[in-house]
């Protein structure tokens, strides 16, 4: 998620919720997005339990209680939240308005901090948290990466599991720094910089923590491994992929790569710090011929992960469910087709335990 695809947690706080969002872009002049809610009880056989039409296109999160879903979005007001208290349904819960595009969202543990990475205004910030109360969202605290910039702006968020940081990358540099290591209790309302590290040239994209806390993967062209300890990000490892997504394993043994050609990789993270890899997989033929990205890794057991293609066909497009039951093994399971040829997958999420 991603952040990218951020994982996230089941109903409170036990392992099994069923229910996951796969998000759907339409491709018509109106730019609309479906969110596809699927009941995955049985992973093999996948339905839907309900649909809720939105212009978001870009992250959604889900809190670590299961309940509540954040979506960030390019047009006005940028980040609304749906409501998932009652399950197999979603509804409109709050929106919040952001000085521009939202680009990124993830939780704090407890559900009651909601950071947003997005663009620059003239006058805004790059990165905020607003603190959630079940019913509405207010300014917690914000984050500028320059002075003044108006194509600078948050481009990946993430929350440290043990609650020390945010872990954030932009667009521009600060000084030298374009990833931002940030401590979570804001000074008024401004967040302060715990370090900061400069990616070079490279593009910078999502991140995702591992779920024990102390490293986290970026997207900067190519998959990078970063420890936060003691306050200071340090380079661990990386890997050469052209990546579009990340998933880790419920363990945090493992990093599962998505990526915008037609392999998929798995990466070791059994010695910590470090990236071998254990395995990979070719998407071939239809119906995967054209992975569109959105990786994931169901949490109800660690044995199954989730990718989104398509390909404009009838019956292309759709997610690929893999048996992970293996360690270090991908497998291939089987295919969920429901949707035509104007609609492609794009993201999807699930629960973690």
């Amino acid at each position: 998620m991603s952040s990218a695809t951020k994982l996230i947690s089941a109903s409170g706080g036990a392992a099994g919720d069923p229910f996951w969002i796969a998000k759907y872009g339409v491709l018509t002049s109106g730019g609309n997005n479906i969110l596809h809610l699927l009941d995955a009880s049985d992973p093999t056989n996948l339905s839907v339990a309900t649909s809720y039409n939105s212009s978001a296109d870009q992250d959604y999160n889900w809190s670590y209680d299961n309940d509540w879903l954040a979506i960030c979005d390019n047009r006005s007001p940028y980040i609304t939240i749906l409501d998932h208290t009652t399950r197999g349904s979603l509804s409109l819960a709050a929106t919040y308005a952001l000085p521009d595009d939202c680009i990124a969202c993830s939780w704090s543990t407890d559900g009651t901090k909601l950071g947003l990475a997005h663009a620059d205004a003239p006058t805004g910030k790059h990165f905020t948290v607003v603190s959630w109360n079940g019913s509405s969202m207010s300014l917690y605290g914000n984050f500028r990466f320059t002075s003044a910039s108006l194509v600078a702006g948050g481009k990946g968020c993430g929350y440290d599991p043990d609650g020390d940081y945010w872990a954030v990358q932009g667009r521009n540099p600060y000084g030298t720094d374009n990833l931002f290591l940030l401590n979570t209790t804001p000074s008024g309302t401004s967040l302060s910089k715990a370090d900061g590290y400069d990616t070079g040239s490279s593009i910078p994209g999502y991140l995702v923590y591992n779920p024990n806390g102390t490293y986290f993967a970026a997207i900067n062209n190519d998959v990078r491994l970063f420890s936060d300890t003691g306050g200071t990000i340090s380079l661990s490892t990386s890997y050469a992929s052209n990546t579009d997504d990340l998933a880790w394993s419920p363990d945090g043994d493992y990093l599962l790569t998505g990526i915008t050609s037609s392999d998929m990789t798995l990466l070791d993270h059994t010695t910590p710090g470090s990236f071998s890899v254990a395995d990979t997989y070719t998407f071939s033929g239809s119906p995967q011929e054209n992975k569109r990205g959105g990786i994931t890794w169901g949490h109800t057991d660690q044995k199954w992960a989730f990718v989104g293609v398509g390909d404009n066909s009838p019956s292309g497009a759709g997610v690929a469910v893999f048996d992970m039951s293996t360690a270090g093994t991908i497998t291939y399971s089987s295919f969920f087709s429901m949707f035509n040829d104007t609609e492609v997958c794009t993201k999807i999420t699930y629960p973690e335990p």
